[in-house]
């Protein structure tokens, strides 16, 4: 079986390398390379693009971030005063964007796994970002997820929470949990959006069928209301201007649920 290049290369690296792609292939995480050591920065520029434009997951990765990124800005002109990043390790949201979370008033939370958290911290802080955003250690699988959750989210602070590439990766009962926690602790008017896979699993991972129906069955049964589904097809129609030169992930969907 041939291997999917993509695997071999995390989604931080592959952002490095997708950021230095010409014109309409270009990711916009221009500061993805800075959260990399610099012997894996230069490890990866002499990767051939080649063989990680033939994965469909790398262009799915550009369309994943680029909405991610509409999402992140959206949430803060429409008033959200505090922006909870879950998984966090290679997201430079708070970073790149920092101008526009100061001029709204608003403070960016990342949470993520104790050891990739802290040293995002330090590289953050050595990159002159220090104070840009508040970094908090989470397990979405440890027992004492009610208390964390709790104090992360302010019931009375409209909130956006964004969940990018983590329900894949943990067990189906531990997002669940999630998902109840932060609808009882997410006030009215209050957004998530996170991504979710219809790939079949023996893992006992999370998945949710591509269709909207059943995006929109399942915010019901978490107390939430479905704003959009972004389908693979609408992703790639969206956000990647060379879809019919390039293979596409079909897999994943985006989904945006709000608090009533």
């Amino acid at each position: 079986m041939k291997t999917d290049q993509c695997n071999l290369v995390n989604v931080a690296q592959q952002r490095f390398v997708q950021s230095q792609e010409p014109g309409a292939r270009r990711n916009p995480d221009f500061l993805a390379g800075e959260f990399l050591d610099p012997e894996a920065r230069e490890r990866l520029r002499g990767r051939t693009r080649d063989v990680l434009r033939a994965s469909p997951f790398y262009h799915y990765m550009l369309a994943r971030t680029r909405h991610y990124d509409m999402v992140f800005i959206r949430a803060l002109m429409d008033g959200a005063k505090h922006v909870l990043i879950l998984g966090a390790g290679a997201d430079t949201r708070a970073y790149r964007f920092r101008d526009l979370v100061a001029e709204c008033g608003a403070v960016i939370t990342e949470a993520d796994l104790p050891t990739p958290i802290r040293e995002k911290q330090e590289r953050a802080r050595l990159l002159g970002f220090e104070g840009a955003a508040r970094h908090e250690p989470l397990d979405i699988g440890a027992g004492d997820l009610e208390r964390r959750v709790a104090a992360l989210l302010a019931p009375s602070t409209k909130s956006a929470v964004l969940i990018e590439g983590v329900s894949t990766h943990i067990a189906r009962e531990a997002f669940e949990r999630l998902l109840r926690e932060l609808s009882v602790r997410m006030c009215s008017s209050s957004s998530l959006v996170f991504d979710a896979s219809s790939a079949p699993t023996d893992l006992g991972r999370f998945r949710l069928s591509v269709d909207a129906d059943s995006g929109q069955a399942s915010a019901r049964s978490f107390a939430f209301v479905q704003v959009a589904h972004w389908s693979p097809a609408a992703l790639a129609e969206r956000y990647i201007r060379y879809a019919a030169e390039a293979p596409f992930f079909t897999e994943d969907s985006i989904l945006e649920w709000a608090r009533p």
